[in-house]
């Protein structure tokens, strides 16, 4: 078996961050208030009422 090779500054930096395992963005930091959460809700249906209002898109020839 080969010896083993000295990792790299960039190799031990993307190990230590893939350690973590994706738990940033969770959490207070991901959290919204119902009002938020409402809002939001109420943005998307919106958006899709104008969008069934406007009717189909014309095909793309």
């Amino acid at each position: 078996m080969p010896p083993k090779k000295k990792s790299s500054p960039v190799s031990r930096y993307l190990s230590k961050i893939g350690k973590k395992g994706g738990m940033t963005g969770k959490g207070a930091a991901k959290a919204r208030s119902s009002e938020q959460a409402r809002a939001a809700i109420n943005a998307r249906w919106e958006k899709a009422r104008k969008a069934k209002e406007a009717g189909p898109e014309p095909p793309q020839d």
